[in-house]
């Protein structure tokens, strides 16, 4: 089962790659177009709150040494099958959140602002969704403390819910007063991190 726990890492390298840097290449690869200028944006403390948070999440997950005690217990029985649920409700989640990436484009930032231009998606999982990247990085995190099975694993799921919850009702606080009527009735028609139809 060890070699599942590898494909695991690999899963979630290869995200980290994509997410942080793709978009860096694509920049450089499209030439000396600066992106538009923030006419909104998030404070450093609640960026770093954010970041040290989610690095908290990463650490529980992926560092044996955090499972002190009842920690290092396991939760789940360590079956093979247990453990290909975790693989594929892992993979499921980083799908969803490639998936919101791609439909903000433009519009995708790691911190809480509006630039000029800003505009408000409504399209693919934004459709069902508020906060599908949030969504679907909780659900890979979900389903990476299933593959893992141990209590140290779940510590790292509420860490990472109360830091997108926070960040998530700036994001809507902000989106609110800059769209206005437009943000409502999205807001009526969409879930803040699980769907409502």
């Amino acid at each position: 089962m060890a070699h599942l726990h590898i494909v695991l890492r690999i899963i979630w390298a290869a995200f980290g790659i994509y997410w942080f840097a793709v978009p860096a290449w694509k920049q450089r690869a499209s030439g000396p177009n600066p992106r538009p200028a923030n006419r909104v944006s998030d404070r450093p403390w609640a960026r770093l709150f954010h970041h040290a948070l989610t690095v908290m999440t990463f650490i529980f997950l992926f560092v044996p040494q955090t499972g002190l005690g009842p920690l290092g217990r396991p939760f789940l029985p360590a079956s093979h099958a247990v453990r290909v649920t975790g693989l594929v409700i892992t993979m499921a989640g980083l799908v969803l959140a490639v998936w919101a990436r791609q439909h903000l484009a433009e519009n995708w930032s790691s911190r809480v602002r509006i630039r000029v231009g800003h505009e408000l998606i409504r399209t693919g999982p934004y459709a069902h969704l508020r906060h599908p990247i949030y969504s679907g990085v909780l659900l890979a995190v979900i389903g990476t403390a299933v593959e893992v099975g141990r209590w140290r694993a779940i510590v790292s799921v509420p860490l990472l819910l109360i830091s997108y919850c926070i960040k998530a009702r700036r994001e809507d606080a902000v989106l609110a007063r800059e769209f206005g009527d437009a943000w409502q009735e999205h807001r009526r028609q969409t879930g803040f991190l699980l769907p409502h139809f």
